[in-house]
């Protein structure tokens, strides 16, 4: 009989001294994987260039900081709001990081460490084409 668990077997992480570190690590990673994926989502969208162009308020147009750009702690820091105009930033950017973020450190905690990044990398892709269709409703299954 066929089982996912003999295709790929669970990796007990839970039980080794470097789990809680490792896991750690992983939604850190994570945050910052999602932070890319809604960053390309949106610009992918507005046909704009999603690797080297910096981000920017959508409201003034400045390009954010260092701290501002910080998955999680940047929107927390900045209490959601540009802080050249005030004008506010989506709640979405803080909630697919912390999905992410959460998605990733299962994985990791869960699959062997190769099986893990392949679903990463997955995960990855399919939340970019999710945002990408909340915005223009293009995907029809």
């Amino acid at each position: 009989m066929f089982s996912l668990e003999t295709l790929v077997p669970a990796l007990p992480l839970a039980s080794t001294p470097v789990a809680m570190p490792l896991i750690i690590l992983a939604f850190v990673i994570g945050t910052c994987l999602g932070s890319f994926a809604q960053a390309a989502a949106l610009r992918l969208n507005r046909d704009e260039d999603f690797i080297r162009a910096p981000s920017r308020c959508r409201g003034c147009g400045n390009a954010l900081g260092v701290i501002d750009n910080q998955p999680l702690l940047g929107w927390l820091k900045t209490l959601g709001k540009c802080r050249q105009c005030g004008a506010r930033f989506s709640v979405m950017y803080m909630v697919v990081e912390l999905i992410m973020g959460g998605m990733t450190a299962v994985l990791v905690a869960w699959f062997s460490l190769p099986v893990a990044v392949a679903l990463i990398i997955a995960m990855v892709l399919i939340m970019i084409c999710a945002l990408t269709d909340i915005d223009k409703m293009l995907l029809h299954l």
